[in-house]
């Protein structure tokens, strides 16, 4: 009968066992993290693109106005209009749950026009709006537009 100091035991400890738990735990709980911070960003990029879009139809609706009367490119600025309101459509033309504010700064000259479109969404957690402008001048509207980005 073999003594009980040369048995051989097999296995794992208590400790060695809790240890690594706690080493497996942390590492789902950083890769949880990652997904949801990229997950995040996915979000974000998409958003910035659909307010990229809809400003860029914005600047259009403001170039049509430009070329019917120049003078008067600041009697069209909104403050928080759906897109089915801006545009006057019967919906939002699939941009749903945002919001356009437009501002309209003329040269004191009257020979350029900044326009600036910050879309926002309307409602949910506190998003920093997308900001965009363009320039429109009297002269040659669609040659000299000069847009600038807040991407």
């Amino acid at each position: 009968m073999p003594s009980a100091s040369s048995r051989t035991v097999s296995g794992f400890t208590a400790v060695e066992t809790l240890v690594a738990i706690a080493i497996l735990s942390l590492m789902g709980l950083l890769i949880g993290n990652t997904l949801i911070r990229t997950t995040q960003a996915v979000g974000s990029r998409d958003d910035r693109s659909r307010a990229a879009a809809l400003a860029s139809m914005v600047f259009e609706q403001y170039k049509s106005y430009a070329s019917i009367n120049f003078d008067e490119l600041p009697s069209h600025d909104q403050t928080d209009a759906a897109p089915r309101a801006f545009f006057n459509t019967a919906d939002d033309l699939g941009y749903d749950g945002l919001l356009i504010t437009t501002h309209t700064q003329c040269a004191s000259d009257g020979s350029a026009c900044t326009v600036q479109a910050v879309i926002r969404k309307s409602s949910g957690k506190a998003v920093p709006p997308a900001v965009f402008s363009q320039t429109y001048v009297e002269a040659s509207l669609g040659d000299t537009a000069k847009e600038e980005s807040g991407i």
